[in-house]
């Protein structure tokens, strides 16, 4: 059997081929597995030269005028806490943006406003002006990946609202074909997966977000997870939650849907209070974390999981209203009527949200599952 070796492995061998003869690194965020590699594989044959934290790195390049250095920190320090911080994220990228465009630096200023894009987005934030900002860079003339990568950007904020993408797609599949990047196939996979979740077709929805969920873009697992929900499909739903349970990157790529995804499971498997409490925990940390229009979402999940017949789904669902209107969230907000006004599947006792012992164990009726 030949030999197969981590890919931190082949950068060794990369900077040996350079004759590097040492490296600077923060081990374990700088690169993962890296300094695994240069100790156990490159046998100390370049010296690690250890780096301080992102942000002292932010002030080192700073202090001393290195535009190209600050803007690598800046992106790197939105990536080492966005898990745990998003709204710092999104402050480091909004400072990466302004000194790319500042110093003229294009497609690190093309990079960065996506990710303004992205933090946006979840945040619920300035749709139109973020909206406006990447029409305007694509109407100066980009390079077809920076021009790619903000079509699907765009194409994100017009599925949301129910406004129609397939010029964006068809204009991104023509930019993106022949490119090697596999991550620029994997964002087209995963707007065609919204287009079909949006138009109600749940199992071909999942199928593509599956596919597009790839080593560096996981965030759609948890949407083949939310459209098992939508569409109460539980071995679908199994199968997405097995997905994220097994990719190491979900925890700080998509740990708010996976928590979701595993609530969903609960709720669709009968655990009344796993889910109830999954949710509560999920839409916490939404909230703590700042992710408004993210968290309006999981809010109308809750809701489709167990049921406008509790009360505490249904109050968080109807918070959500606000959220989606601002956005003009159209797909969103007809969802939310339609399950508010959904019947039950079975006979429910009534529950109060703030008993400790929510929900007793029911039966629902689950497509494929039962009569």
């Amino acid at each position: 059997m030949a030999y197969e070796k981590y890919g931190s492995d082949v950068i060794v061998d990369m900077m040996r081929a350079y004759k590097i003869p040492y490296v600077s690194l923060n081990p374990g965020a700088t690169y993962r597995g890296l300094h695994d590699s240069l100790v156990n594989y490159g046998k100390n044959e370049m010296p690690i030269v250890t780096c301080t934290h992102e942000e002292t790195a932010v002030e080192i390049a700073h202090a001393g005028g290195h535009h190209a250095a600050e803007l690598r920190a800046l992106s790197n320090l939105a990536s080492v806490v966005s898990a745990e911080d998003p709204r710092r994220a999104h402050a480091a990228t909004l400072a990466s943006l302004e000194l790319a465009r500042r110093v003229g630096h294009r497609s690190m200023s093309i990079w960065s406003l996506m990710f303004h894009g992205w933090w946006s987005y979840l945040e619920g934030l300035d749709w139109d002006g973020v909206i406006l900002e990447m029409e305007d860079e694509i109407e100066k003339g980009i390079a077809p990946v920076d021009e790619a990568r903000l079509l699907g950007m765009l194409s994100l904020y017009r599925q949301n609202r129910g406004e129609p993408a397939d010029d964006i797609l068809a204009r991104r599949d023509e930019l993106i074909a022949g490119a090697s990047d596999p991550t620029l196939r994997a964002v087209q996979d995963w707007a065609l997966g919204s287009q079909a979740f949006f138009n109600e077709d749940y199992e071909a929805a999942g199928d593509l977000y599956l596919r597009a969920g790839v080593p560096g873009v996981v965030y759609p697992l948890g949407l083949a997870a939310r459209a098992a929900l939508w569409g109460r499909d539980l071995e679908r739903l199994r199968v997405a939650v097995a997905r994220l349970d097994a990719d190491p990157e979900v925890p700080h790529d998509a740990r708010l849907l996976w928590m979701a995804a595993r609530a969903g499971l609960a709720a669709l498997e009968g655990r009344w209070a796993e889910a109830i409490a999954g949710y509560r925990d999920t839409l916490r940390r939404a909230r703590d974390t700042g992710q408004a229009f993210e968290e309006a979402v999981l809010g109308l999940d809750f809701l489709i999981a167990v049921g406008p017949d509790e009360p505490e789904a249904r109050r968080t669902a109807e918070e959500s209203r606000p959220t989606f209107e601002r956005q003009r969230a159209r797909p969103y907000l007809e969802k939310l009527d339609e399950a508010l006004a959904a019947a039950p599947d079975a006979p429910t006792s009534p529950r109060s949200s703030a008993t400790p012992s929510v929900g007793a164990d029911r039966p629902r009726r689950l497509r494929g599952h039962g009569p």
